[in-house]
């Protein structure tokens, strides 16, 4: 990236939480901390079922696994329910893949993946996030 360039993070997008009960999960977002719910979603490539909340400008997505290959499942072997990653939104995924391969920050997948609610997504591996995964997530048209 050259001197004066924007930076490739727009804003943070949303905060991912492993969960292993969804029902229950979206009972506490929903009913006890009353976050506007906006419904659920299967997200076939990363073989997992997401829900969302609005909070403030940003969201709350609770990732489950309902697949065995779900990242999400080895996750949550390894480190339990809580913080998944915390997903920035890009403008165009691809540039900033480049940008980050060509200082030696690693990505999860060599090319994005689809992700939910119309978006193209990576992940930089957790030791580079100083244990925190982070998501880059790329809007696209729906």
């Amino acid at each position: 990236m050259e001197e004066g360039e924007n930076m490739p993070i727009k804003k943070v997008n949303h905060i991912a939480i492993a969960v292993k009960d969804m029902d229950e999960a979206i009972s506490f977002y929903r009913d006890i901390l009353r976050l506007p719910y906006r419904g659920t979603q299967i997200v076939e490539a990363a073989g997992c079922k997401a829900a969302f909340f609005v909070c403030g400008d940003l969201e709350i997505e609770l990732v489950q696994g309902i697949k065995d290959f779900a990242a999400v499942n080895r996750f949550i072997e390894k480190r339990g329910e809580g913080l998944y990653h915390i997903a920035y939104e890009v403008d165009d995924l691809e540039q900033d893949m480049r940008y980050f391969h060509s200082i030696g920050v690693g990505l999860r997948n060599p090319e994005p993946r689809p992700g939910a609610n119309h978006t193209l997504v990576n992940y930089i591996d957790a030791e580079a996030g100083h244990g925190v995964i982070s998501e880059l997530v790329q809007k696209t048209a729906q």
